[in-house]
């Protein structure tokens, strides 16, 4: 009982940290909403994660516009690995409880 809702803690907080990486993929977008406090608060959560993936994608000049690659990438990467994550810690708490 308690190993499953420790499960489901992890995967609640695993849940949330993806819509804050889409909340700021979207930030990203609209520059006067990056001074924001929320959006401020966002970019401090998301920045250590995300500069992984900027240090070795650079942004991609569309004409007068610069879309940063980087943020799609990072989303793609994080979802494969919660998944793998709640896959592995679902089968270990299938070994655990009978």
């Amino acid at each position: 009982m308690v190993y499953t809702q420790m499960l489901n803690v992890v995967q609640f907080v695993m849940w949330i940290y993806g819509y804050v990486l889409i909340a700021a993929a979207i930030i990203s977008f609209v520059p006067d909403f990056t001074t924001h406090p929320i959006g401020m608060f966002i970019s401090r959560l998301t920045e250590p994660y995300m500069r992984l993936f900027q240090r070795f994608i650079p942004s991609v000049q569309m004409g007068s516009v610069s879309v940063n690659l980087s943020y799609l990438v990072g989303m793609v990467v994080y979802f494969v690995i919660q998944r793998i994550a709640l896959g592995v810690l679902t089968g270990m708490l299938a070994m655990v409880i009978p």
